[in-house]
């Protein structure tokens, strides 16, 4: 299925100066952590095929984080090495636990972007998973040829947090994903200390919150009786 978005002067699209840098290091010598440009959702999907790093939309705005190290002050691109491990491993026992191979669950990393069509948002969540047929769709910006592949239909998503977007996470993202009716689940978790949050939907606008704070806790999936230890996602981590 493809999206046509809303639109806009081509002209005016064209003539325009790139809203963001095209390459990762030229994006990290901006030294900022956070960057927020006012734009259309068509100059955000354009402008996702000219850069080589991820940027999302939310509420007419571009968004751009990059890690900056604590101690040094020096950028350290988009993700800490910590932060990758633990979505390596919440891949790996999220597709044991649905039985990816063989089941309708797909597993998806942050390169492929969710898309909030009603609220016009567009986030690269660091795990998606959808459940069943029909949830890759393609948009096409005006004046481009090549379109990108979303997910219009996320069952579960994963955000492992980290300090330059632990407020985007639980704010932003978190309002859009809610308004998902296919998300059935939505995950936080913090690489750097023991704490893991979830949202559960339990009816229209109703959702259960929980918050662990221990090894000995255990995270309950959607759907499943089986639950992931939070002692195996935090070994040889924390």
């Amino acid at each position: 299925m493809t999206v046509f978005l809303e639109p806009v002067i081509e002209k005016k699209l064209r003539r325009r100066k790139p809203l963001l840098p095209p390459t990762l290091d030229e994006r990290m010598g901006l030294l900022k952590r956070e960057i927020r440009i006012p734009a259309t959702i068509d100059e955000y999907f354009a402008l996702v095929q000219d850069v080589e790093y991820n940027i999302h939309y939310s509420q007419g705005q571009i968004v751009s984080f990059i890690e900056i190290d604590e101690q040094t002050k020096e950028p350290m691109g988009e993700v800490a090495p910590l932060h990758e491990r633990v979505v390596a491993r919440l891949i790996t026992m999220l597709s044991i636990l649905l039985d990816e191979s063989n089941s309708e669950f797909e597993i998806y990393g942050s390169n492929v972007k969710v898309y909030v069509d009603g609220a016009m948002g567009a986030y690269n969540p660091d795990i998606a998973v959808t459940k069943g047929a029909g949830f890759i769709q393609s948009v096409k910006p005006l004046g481009r040829e090549r379109r990108t592949k979303v997910i219009a239909n996320p069952y579960i998503i994963v955000e492992v947090l980290s300090p330059s977007t632990r407020e985007f996470d639980q704010t932003d993202k978190l309002t859009d994903y809610k308004k998902l009716e296919s998300v059935e689940q939505v995950i936080f978790i913090d690489p750097n200390k023991i704490y893991t949050q979830t949202f559960i939907k339990k009816g229209v606008n109703q959702w259960l919150n929980l918050d662990f704070y221990s090894l000995d806790d255990a995270l309950p999936i959607v759907g499943k009786e089986e639950t992931i230890a939070l002692k195996d996602v935090y070994k040889k981590i924390i």
